[in-house]
């Protein structure tokens, strides 16, 4: 048997029998694409053979669908299935073999062709599929059953008709015609006395009814109608009504018509009424279609001409259409005639609407494109409503008065969709202008395109006032692209409401655009500025408000230069009398060259104005022309005066060679110092100006305004040399001035030698050497001269550096601290003095190397007038080395003194603040003498800061001065004095290093005073120390206290020390840090013992009371077994209890107090509370017996 799974439902055949059957299945599987090749190839026995098998073989299943998947190419699929494909296969796939289980009978080889049906039915079904299915399949299934009764049957035919005549109409309508329903003749009995038969033909005479009202009916014309739609109706229904009158006059509905006549049904008469009808319909439609092929081919040409081209046609349709409107018996009406001219209006829309890409408008590219084509497409509209006026006047004047003379005069309703298609590309023609003019594109650079930019200090602010535009209009125009309707349909009357906002939006935009162009024009203050932007805002203006308001920045431009006209005017005439020539032009010459700046300003504003890719308006320009004009020619006329009076002084003046024979140089006496009197140039002023006007005059560059006399020309060849000797000589002089401007008068003396060989290598230029000399000669007069100059500058170089050093080595030493004290620390015993050792020693060997700096200065600066032979040299050399002896002297005194007040500070505290700084620390302690005493003590603390200053100062010997270099050593011719002091003699007894030792001893004194007053608070608890605590003691217990007292002397012990703990255990006193912390320790231990020595007594007179009363109750309670009479007994017992009370008290005050108890003082309590109870039962009991004693008695 074939292994179909674990179904015990399933049959068992021979595997033979099995393969046969799925043989007969593959046999019969026919679909698009699947060839038996490909399908053996495809054809697996998991899950395909498996399947058949299941539906072979299981009376339960009932169908078995097979699907074949060609949608991915390289990888098609197979389906077989007995359930339900997936829907992505029916998507994929185009149609679908099935095979049916008619019962449940079991199949197997002999009757398996009577069992199954099989077929092939297109995955998406149509009406004429599912006609052909219920034909093919269900209708056997279903009237072939015998076992149906036939009144179920007759019901289930009037259905199945019905239903069929439903179907045949939808197909036929999907076909656009009109196919009539006739039942099959076996279904149907001719006999007008069958009722069910009866009912079922006059349902579909009924629907026979309505389809020919409607077929004659319907009519295609509607608002949005085309001629050649219209034509295509008028022909397909010739068609249509000669198909169903043939269909009429068929033997089959002449027998139906017949049986209906003979059962005199009441449905025949309706149904012979609109049969007669056709006939005239048919008529009508011939007619139609007769006169509209007129204008068929105009209409064909109208659908593929371009707009530009479509004029040419028009006049031959509304040719055709007067043709139509004088001949034709249907299109003659005023109604009729206005829909024809209504289709060609939409024919018309339909061709412009297929030339217009909104796309371009969305996407933002070729709008301009699509700006035309709105253009020609409201031309070719107006141009037909033009034609149509033209030919309706003419037929009104042509009109005989045979006929309505209103026939072509119709209601606007007739262009309506017309005009409103033209105000629909109005419309956009606005919204590209829009486009165009938010996108702020200037063109196509590079293949990308590229944003103006814009500079100056509102540059930034316009280009975002821009972006911010552009990004409104793009968000506006994403939300118009995301309209669900045709914006070119013009019966989408959503339009008028999006577009409403479209212009609140575009006029806003302008708005904020003209605010971005004010924005920009706010800070202009030039005519380039102001046409930079008129250009660069003229690609931007599209729209009619943003051209507005770009002329009106034109004017402001054109009333800017107007405007720099009249400034230029004014300064003109301020300044014609007086012209501000710059150092070295010459007069006339330079005030003509001032005017040719103010000239040339103006031109460039003009150039500008004039040669901008704006275009101006005339009038204005007039207006700036007229402005410019007239400072042009009165700048002239100010050049060509100072040209004139230049002239004629220069030809009175005379020849001027004689001028070449002055010397080159001269002495400038204006210096009372001898060593310092400069040299100057001596030429020639009248040669030198004539050079310079004659220079300045050709920069103007008007050679035929401005012609050189010929005076100039007659030393014009020695133009050159004269000048290049010029230049030569001011090597010289500028040379010559460096080195004074370097030095002193003193230091002019000092480099008196050097100063007198200089002037001895200028000398032939002040005598010999004239203007006239050849230029090698004066070329070896100015070499000589720059390289003694050289060589001097190179001696004041090294003495203004050997200067610079000992400078730097005085400041470095006045700069030295000679005490060092961190910030933040406080100096404990022996910090202080050890820090300040180490570091006098550093400052020491540092002040060492400055000095040694500062002398080998000295040496380095005496090698330069070491070989001078002259005592002014001397004199002043001695002079310079005193100087700095002085200086390092000064520099030493403000080391200490700074050092010194640094001290001062720390102790007496700054001028400002007046606080002191916490410098040292100490601590206060009891002595083992019983005195309060400060370690380190005020007298150690003294003479530490004492030994630091006077270090400090000592410091100072380790320098030696400059005058007391060894003899092969010495720098100076002057011999230092025998009783010269030392920097430490002279330093010491200065007046400001006494002052602030003073301050300083005057801060420790009253520091002193405050710390020894400071001890005095302390004397207070000197009981605690001097006091006898064991002879105190011996007396107290001999008092025999009670417990209040005790407690009296113990808290008032603890009180004073809570006030001892309570002090500052730190205390600051001016400088000085004291430290309590041993004092209080000392003192609080004190008073511990104090406490220690009461809580013992007290201790030691509990124990023995303890004791006492102890032994009292045990011989008490031995009493009661010897003693007769219990009243003596009981008269005790009450002193017994006060002693207990007396002892718990004390106990439980000793162990408030923290007081420890020992074990065997716990053990003898716990034994007296227990003695206690013991002898109070006893007692209780002896009193009980004698009382009953007392009764029996």
């Amino acid at each position: 048997a074939y292994d179909t799974g674990d179904d015990s439902s399933i049959i068992s055949c021979s595997t033979k029998d099995w393969d046969t059957m799925i043989s007969w299945i593959k046999e019969r599987i026919m679909l698009k694409g699947l060839t038996p090749d490909i399908l053996k190839k495809m054809w697996k026995k998991d899950p395909h053979s498996d399947a058949v098998a299941q539906f072979i073989g299981s009376p339960s299943t009932r169908k078995l669908l097979v699907a074949f998947d060609q949608s991915k190419k390289g990888s098609n699929r197979l389906f077989i299935t007995t359930g339900s494909l997936p829907a992505a296969v029916i998507q994929n796939v185009k149609d679908v073999a099935y095979f049916l289980r008619h019962t449940d009978a079991s199949i197997h080889v002999a009757n398996i062709g009577k069992q199954i049906n099989f077929g092939t039915v297109a995955s998406i079904q149509t009406a004429e599929t599912v006609m052909k299915t219920m034909e093919k399949i269900y209708r056997p299934l279903v009237f072939e059953e015998k076992q149906w009764s036939q009144g179920t049957r007759n019901e289930l035919l009037g259905h199945y008709h019905r239903l069929c005549c439903s179907f045949t109409e939808g197909i036929s309508k999907m076909k656009n015609e009109t196919q009539l329903y006739f039942p099959p003749l076996s279904d149907v009995h001719l006999d007008a006395s069958d009722t069910d038969s009866m009912k079922d033909l006059e349902s579909i005479i009924i629907h026979w009814t309505r389809q020919i009202k409607e077929a004659t009916n319907s009519h295609a014309s509607d608002e949005k109608s085309t001629l050649l739609e219209e034509i295509d109706f008028w022909r397909s229904r010739c068609d249509n009504l000669s198909k169903i009158l043939a269909q009429l006059n068929s033997v089959e509905s002449k027998n139906i018509v017949q049986v209906l006549a003979d059962a005199k049904s009441s449905y025949l008469d309706p149904f012979n009424e609109v049969s007669t009808h056709i006939e005239g319909c048919l008529h009508v439609a011939e007619v139609n279609v007769k006169f509209l092929s007129l204008l068929k081919a105009p209409c064909e040409e109208l659908a593929i001409t371009k707009v530009e081209n479509m004029g040419s046609i028009m006049p031959l349709l509304m040719n055709c259409v007067r043709v139509i409107s004088e001949h034709s018996t249907y299109y003659n009406t005023k109604d009729r005639l206005g829909g024809i001219l209504r289709m060609i209006s939409n024919e018309i829309m339909n061709r412009c609407r297929a030339e217009l890409f909104l796309d371009s408008l969305f996407a933002g590219a070729d709008t301009c494109s699509l700006i035309a084509r709105l253009e020609e497409s409201i031309a070719c509209g107006l141009s037909w409503k033009c034609l149509y006026d033209r030919v309706a006047h003419a037929q009104v004047v042509m009109d005989d008065g045979s006929r309505d003379r209103s026939s072509w005069d119709f209601e606007s309703s007739v262009f309506s969709q017309l005009d409103a298609f033209l105000q629909r590309c109005r419309d956009l023609i606005d919204l590209c202008t829009g486009c165009i003019q938010f996108s702020f594109s200037i063109g196509i650079h590079g293949g990308s395109e590229t944003l103006l930019e814009f500079g100056g200090t509102k540059g930034v602010d316009v280009v975002n006032i821009l972006q911010e535009i552009q990004a409104t209009f793009i968000m506006h125009l994403g939300q118009l692209r995301k309209l669900t309707y045709d914006i070119l349909d013009v019966r989408a009357l959503q339009w008028h409401d999006d577009f409403n906002k479209t212009k609140i939006v575009l006029k806003d935009l302008e708005v904020r655009f003209s605010n971005a162009i004010n924005t920009a024009f706010g800070p202009i203050k030039c005519v380039q500025s102001g046409v930079h932007l008129l250009e660069s805002f003229s690609f931007l203006s599209h729209r009619e408000a943003i051209k507005n308001c770009i002329e009106e920045k034109a004017i402001c431009v054109i009333n800017l230069f107007v405007l720099e006209c009249n400034h230029a005017r004014k300064e003109f005439d301020v300044h014609k009398r007086n012209p501000p020539i710059r150092p070295g032009e010459p007069v006339a010459a330079g005030a003509a060259l001032w005017a040719e700046s103010i000239k040339k300003s103006m031109k460039t504003s003009w150039d500008t104005l004039c040669f901008s890719k704006y275009n101006f308006a005339e009038m204005s320009i007039v207006d700036a022309k007229g402005a410019y004009d007239s400072i042009l020619s009165s700048i002239e006329a100010f050049q060509d005066n100072h040209y004139h009076t230049w002239v004629d002084e220069i030809l009175q003046a005379g020849e001027v060679t004689e001028c070449l024979n002055k010397p080159l140089l001269q002495r400038n006496n204006l210096h009372e110092c001898n060593l310092r009197q400069m040299i100057i140039c001596n030429a020639d002023d009248r040669l030198m100006s004539l050079f310079a006007e004659a220079a300045g005059w050709e920069r103007i560059a008007e050679p035929k305004r401005f012609e050189i006399p010929d005076i100039y020309h007659s030393i014009s060849h020695k133009r050159t040399d004269i000048l290049y000797t010029y230049e030569q000589v001011m090597l010289v002089i500028r040379a010559y001035s460096e080195i004074f401007a370097k030095l002193s008068n003193s230091e002019c003396a000092l480099f008196a030698d050097h100063l007198r060989s200089f002037d001895k290598q200028i000398r032939p230029g002040l005598s010999k050497l004239t203007w006239a000399t050849r230029t090698n000669i004066v070329d070896k007069f100015v070499h000589s001269c720059t390289q003694e100059a050289i060589s001097i500058e190179h001696a004041i170089n090294k003495y203004m550096a050997a200067k610079d050093c000992i400078r730097r080595a005085c400041y470095d030493i006045a700069s030295f601290v000679m005490v060092k004290i961190d910030g933040n620390s406080v100096y404990h015993e022996g910090d202080f003095e050890s820090q300040q050792i180490n570091h006098r020693k550093e400052t020491t060997e540092s002040m060492s190397a400055a000095n040694l700096k500062l002398r080998g200065a000295l040496a380095e600066m005496h090698t330069i007038f070491k070989d001078s032979t002259s005592s002014d040299v001397r004199n002043e050399w001695n002079a310079f080395v005193s100087h700095v002896d002085q200086a390092l002297e000064r520099s030493l005194l403000k080391a200490v003194k700074s050092s010194l007040t640094e001290i001062s500070v720390c102790i007496c505290g700054s001028s400002k603040s007046g606080e002191s700084r916490t410098l040292f620390s100490t601590r206060l302690f009891l002595s083992n003498d019983n005195r309060i005493e400060y370690r380190p003590s005020l007298i150690e603390l003294t003479h530490s800061l004492n030994c630091v200053s006077k270090e400090l100062i000592k410091m100072t010997d380790e320098l030696s001065r400059p005058l007391d270099f060894s003899n092969h050593e010495r720098l100076s011719d002057i011999d230092p004095p025998a009783t010269s002091l030392s920097y430490y003699n002279k330093i010491s007894l200065d007046e400001s290093i006494l002052g602030v030792l003073v301050q300083i001893m005057n801060g420790m004194a009253e520091c002193t005073s405050n710390l020894k007053q400071d001890i005095t608070s302390w004397c207070d608890y000197k009981a605690l120390w001097e006091m006898d605590k064991d002879s105190f003691m011996r007396r107290y217990s001999k008092a025999e206290k009670q417990l209040k007292s005790f407690d009296k002397d113990i808290s008032r012990y603890q009180t004073l020390q809570d006030r001892i703990e309570a002090e500052d255990t730190i205390r600051f006193c001016s400088f000085v840090k004291v430290d309590v912390s041993a004092l209080k320790q000392t003192l609080t231990n004190h008073c511990l013992e104090w406490r220690e020595k009461f809580t013992d007594l007290l201790h030691h007179r509990a124990s023995a009371q303890l004791e006492s009363v102890k032994e009292e109750i045990d011989s008490l309670i031995a009493k009661f077994g010897t003693e007769d009479k219990p009243g003596n007994i009981t008269r005790s017992l009450p002193d017994m209890e006060k002693n207990i009370d007396s002892v718990k008290e004390i106990y439980r005050y000793l162990s408030d107090v923290g007081r420890a108890i020992s074990l065997e003082e716990h053990e003898l309590l716990s034994s007296l509370w227990s003695g206690w109870d013991c002898l109070q039962k006893k007692h209780k009991e002896v009193i009980e017996l004698v009382a009953k004693n007392a009764i029996s008695f």
